[in-house]
């Protein structure tokens, strides 16, 4: 029989055994948020395993791999050979989040495309996307970057301009020479779906992953949409203005209270428990159309994430990609919401002219999550090629031929809680009648 004394002490040699194992093992090893897949591994010997079913996942790294802070993703899958260009993620943008999120989908879809790696540039000011923390270069980059550009330092690698990294240019100016550069963002802001090429719905994983966020934190816990739940996005582009005039051509500033009517009466077949929800900018929560919204369909405003201050649109957003069931406006914010999020329903307007975005180019086909209303004809299209079809020959009209300039009075009676409130609206709708 063996002694008490010994037996603790054996358990205590195997216990500093362990703990010291365990801090070896940490020593070699990265742990790291970021988005949940499969088990993955290269030749370097980068492999993620998946410890959450929702974004989170260990990373184990050889110390030769740039460190990152959301694991391996699939932006990181580029062939590593001699003849790779480098793929510029471009922000330099004078437009806001949304407009952000399509300049750099344009290249990570072109990246994947042609297997080439990703950079992503610093810009000259803050930008709204580089709050999303997956959004970064591909891993593996700097070091083939190193092989083509010696002297440039590892430490600030594309930032180094000492003499002995291409005479002070830096490596990516040495890279351009080479002619080693796409830069596919620039030049618009590419908000057409065909520049895709393949279906929407098959990019949709990539960008998922590099566009994943938390929500900000909170003071107070954000309460957020539940399952049966409709989420409607109101956003005008014109405050209490029905028309808005340009050139010969008459837009209308926002969807009609009847679109929003027409989701919320065919929601409520399946699921007539639902909370119907409203999310706007605070200036725009006073909008008559928000105010019928709520008094006729019984709405509430959701105001919860302006406790998150500057980042409340960021707060928004994230809100609003977990909701099940949305109705949308004619907004590349909420567009992006929609399409990343795991919504059963997406309620989308057809403007009987030409909208404030190119939003029939806008408009994804093969996604049945997809409903598409056109509020003039009482019409609804299931299918995104049918609809973006139908869309279209709206926006070629001719000018006088256009729905919204020669019914104009028409068109004004689905606002009837904007009528009067505009001078503007008030001169377009006497012209008609003179």
């Amino acid at each position: 029989m063996v002694p008490a004394t010994r037996s603790w002490r054996g358990w205590l040699w195997l216990l500093v055994a362990a703990v010291t194992t365990a801090v070896l093992l940490l020593r070699s090893s990265v742990w790291a948020i970021g988005p949940a897949s499969p088990a993955l591994s290269n030749e370097k010997g980068v492999e993620m395993t998946t410890i959450s079913p929702w974004f989170n996942a260990t990373v184990s790294m050889t110390t030769t791999d740039e460190p990152s802070p959301c694991g391996r993703l699939l932006l990181d899958n580029w062939a590593k050979g001699q003849n790779f260009k480098v793929v510029l993620l471009s922000i330099e943008t004078e437009g806001a989040f949304g407009n952000e999120l399509f300049i750099v989908a344009k290249a990570l879809v072109t990246a994947q495309r042609l297997q080439y790696p990703v950079l992503l540039t610093r810009p000259s000011r803050k930008r709204q996307i580089l709050q999303l923390p997956c959004l970064r270069s591909s891993l593996g980059l700097q070091r083939a970057a190193e092989e083509m550009c010696p002297g440039c330092g590892s430490e600030k690698f594309w930032d180094d301009r000492s003499k002995a990294c291409n005479r002070g240019y830096g490596c990516l100016e040495l890279l351009r020479k080479q002619k080693r550069v796409m830069d596919p963002g620039a030049g618009g802001f590419h908000q057409d779906l065909g520049e895709w090429k393949e279906p929407p719905l098959s990019w949709r994983p990539l960008l998922a992953e590099a566009f994943q966020v938390d929500m900000p934190q909170m003071k107070t816990e954000v309460i957020m949409p539940g399952n049966e739940d409709l989420v409607m996005y109101f956003r005008p582009y014109r405050r209490k203005q029905i028309f808005d005039l340009r050139g010969d051509h008459a837009f209308l500033t926002s969807p009609p209270f009847a679109f929003f009517d027409f989701a919320v009466q065919q929601h409520r077949r399946d699921f007539p428990s639902g909370k119907l929800l409203v999310i706007a900018e605070p200036s725009m929560r006073s909008h008559p159309t928000v105010g019928r919204l709520c008094s006729e369909l019984g709405a509430a405003v959701v105001t919860d994430m302006d406790q998150a201050g500057k980042q409340a649109w960021l707060a928004d957003w994230v809100w609003l990609r977990s909701a099940k069931h949305l109705v949308l406006s004619p907004s590349t914010f909420v567009w992006w919401a929609a399409f990343l999020s795991e919504a059963l329903r997406i309620y989308v307007p057809i403007f009987p002219g030409i909208a404030a975005l190119p939003w029939c180019k806008l408009l994804p086909s093969g996604d049945p999550r997809y409903l598409f209303y056109d509020f003039w004809t009482n019409t609804t299209f299931t299918d995104g090629s049918v609809a973006k079809t139908h869309c279209q020959e709206y926006f070629h009209c001719k000018a006088d031929e256009c729905v919204v300039k020669k019914h104009r009075t028409a068109m004004a009676s689905l606002y009837p809680e904007l009528l009067e409130l505009n001078q503007q609206d008030a001169d377009f709708l006497n012209a008609s009648a003179a």
